[in-house]
């Protein structure tokens, strides 16, 4: 990204961030300069997704402007990571890397509308797993009921999350000489890994936790699409928490 870019963008924030209220002018070429370095750093994109909102709400009390106080949390993300976080992270590209050599680490997940499950594997051989049921505190924070397959896409989202969330002593332990692979049956999970564009609010919660764990990667994880029927041992940890069903 352009170092004039950047400039105008920590200015623009350092202003918007005083302000009790934003010319929708303003923000929206702010937003564009955003949307540019997002191009480039994928990271930032699950980001952007309240200063979109924002710029296309109909429900405005002041014509032509916005609240500081709806898009604040989004500002002060930017705010810190081109002014702090940003500036002090590396990245190391290796040509066995490049290459895609090294040892694969697999990630394995399935969901069902009652739990998450997942595996890692290194080297080939399985050597972690974990099962969890959905809780009441996902049906409130996600909208989504227990047992309801309307939450089949994020559930299957949250589970990839949860297994980076859980393993980065594995995969991310020697991230110079691995190959990470996140193998799902779920396209729709698969594709928010590696793009990083959610469709709703509600996946946007996720992406934005994806992305903060997986930022210093110097290269994504491989996004692997397996059948349904070859994704046995995952499906069976997500479902350990279903009525009437065991783990086998």
């Amino acid at each position: 990204v352009k170092a004039s870019i950047i400039s105008d963008i920590v200015l623009d924030l350092a202003k918007m961030i005083r302000m009790n209220v934003i010319p929708e002018k303003e923000l929206r070429s702010m937003v564009g300069k955003l949307n540019h370095a997002a191009g480039l750093l994928v990271q930032l994109r699950p980001f952007m997704e309240s200063l979109w909102a924002a710029l296309n709400s109909r429900l405005v009390t002041k014509p032509g402007c916005t609240w500081r106080k709806q898009i604040l949390p989004a500002l002060t993300f930017f705010h810190a990571f081109f002014t702090q976080e940003g500036k002090h992270m590396e990245r190391y590209f290796s040509l066995e890397a490049f290459e895609r050599k090294g040892i694969v680490v697999e990630i394995g997940t399935d969901a069902s509308p009652w739990g998450l499950g997942g595996w890692i594997s290194v080297g080939g051989r399985i050597v972690e797993y974990f099962s969890c049921p959905i809780t009441a505190l996902d049906v409130a924070r996600y909208g989504h009921a227990i047992g309801c397959n309307k939450g089949q896409q994020l559930w299957e989202c949250l589970a990839i999350l949860v297994a980076v969330d859980l393993w980065p002593h594995i995969w991310g332990e020697k991230r110079m000489n691995i190959l990470l692979k996140v193998i799902s049956d779920n396209v729709t999970a698969l594709t928010l890994l590696i793009k990083m564009r959610p469709d709703n609010a509600k996946m946007a919660i996720v992406a934005r936790e994806l992305a903060l764990r997986l930022g210093k990667l110097s290269f994504p994880p491989d996004a692997v699409h397996t059948p349904g029927v070859s994704h046995k041992i995952a499906d069976m940890l997500s479902r350990v928490y279903q009525p009437g069903k065991y783990m086998e």
